[in-house]
């Protein structure tokens, strides 16, 4: 009776572990173009006269972020994202090894940009335009700003 007891708090902390973690209220996804022979990709409408076969796997994910910066753009709230370091190396490396290709950045699975690769990127920063108000207030509540 004790053993099973036991087994149930350990599935239950096991089970609850992304809330207590505190799992950000907003995702970001950085995706590559698909090469015409990578078996898996998905199809997406990037707002350009035709959709786009993009890597199922993203190269970045909010998990990589360190901290975010919004300001206002021209048309709307827009972000300056900040990954750590494994996120700065993945995107250098990504932008040294598909350079001219594009590059497509999901908020909460809506793309909000997509953009060809033109420059290394080594600064490890990423600015996300075109987010709405409420994403904008997401990002503030899911990363904190950097330690001075």
């Amino acid at each position: 009776m004790k053993q099973a007891f036991s087994a149930i708090v350990v599935i239950f902390v096991f089970l609850l572990s992304p809330a207590i973690a505190g799992k950000p209220p907003i995702t970001l996804r950085v995706h590559l173009q698909a090469s015409p022979v990578e078996p898996k990709t998905i199809t997406l409408e990037t707002g350009t006269s035709r959709p786009m076969k993009i890597n199922r796997y993203p190269e970045l994910s909010e998990k990589d972020i360190d901290f975010v910066h919004i300001y206002q753009g021209p048309f709307g709230p827009e972000a300056k994202v900040k990954f750590g370091m494994h996120g700065t190396l993945a995107l250098q490396s990504m932008t040294t090894a598909r350079k001219g290709e594009t590059v497509v950045i999901l908020v909460n699975n809506r793309v909000v940009a997509s953009e060809t690769i033109v420059e290394i990127n080594k600064s490890g920063a990423l600015a996300v335009p075109n987010i709405t108000a409420e994403e904008a207030r997401l990002f503030l509540k899911g990363f904190k700003k950097p330690k001075k």
